[in-house]
């Protein structure tokens, strides 16, 4: 048992990746621009740019960007 584990007990984490498909959210538009990016080495800006259209969280935004770049490939 972890340390915040003990201290505020057992805590049910929220999905990974987000219940609703936050790639649904963001304007074709958007995801073009980000797949320019990421394909243009500049990931780190892409990842920036996901996060601010679709609102969610890094480790979301950062899987998002990796999928749209292997649905590029």
């Amino acid at each position: 048992m972890g340390f915040l584990s003990r201290l505020f007990g057992s805590v049910d984490r929220p999905p990974a990746v987000p219940q609703d498909d936050s790639m649904s959210r963001v304007p074709i538009e958007t995801l073009e621009q980000v797949q320019q990016l990421a394909l243009n080495k500049r990931k780190i800006d892409a990842i920036k740019l996901y996060r601010e259209a679709s609102r969610c969280g890094l480790k979301e935004a950062k899987e998002a960007v990796e999928q749209i770049v292997r649905e590029a490939a």
